[in-house]
């Protein structure tokens, strides 16, 4: 039985356009532990919040979600370690899902054509260069804030 309390403040109401392809700054929000359908081995489903972009036109997307994939197989340690380099984090020996939330790094999007419409997806983290800190978080906004009812 569905029985389910709705969260106006959970909801995006701005455009379906995917961001535009560019660098932005993210934080993990969500992790999901999954199964690959595409593999049947174990994965994790980083939602990633946009919290700023370098690109001033690009700001338009803050607050908007990306998705990255670390499916548990021969690239998972490579894009484990691109997350936390990116992040400023140092990397355990165990890994679990928990370990990413509020992580806070700098991705690299790119636009891809998928079933004839535009989706953006994580084309790289960007590592930081030696001394260099990991960006803080910015306040993000919903625009479900703004609806009046």
């Amino acid at each position: 039985m569905f029985n389910h309390q709705y969260n106006m403040h959970s909801v995006d109401t701005s455009s379906a356009e995917a961001p535009a392809a560019g660098k932005y700054t993210v934080v993990v929000d969500v992790v999901t532990d999954k199964i690959s359908r595409t593999s049947g081995k174990d994965m994790l489903e980083l939602k990633l919040k946009i919290v700023d972009a370098e690109d001033e036109a690009n700001k338009k997307f803050r607050g908007r979600s990306l998705y990255y994939y670390i499916v548990d197989d021969q690239y998972a340690d490579q894009k484990i370690y691109d997350v936390f380099s990116a992040c400023g984090k140092p990397i355990p020996n165990q890994i679990t899902g928990n370990l990413f939330t509020n992580l806070t790094g700098k991705v690299m999007v790119k636009q891809e054509s998928y079933n004839g419409e535009k989706r953006a997806t994580v084309n790289y983290w960007i590592r930081l260069a030696p001394g260099e800190a990991a960006p803080a978080p910015a306040e993000t906004k919903n625009p479900a804030d703004d609806l009046a009812f």
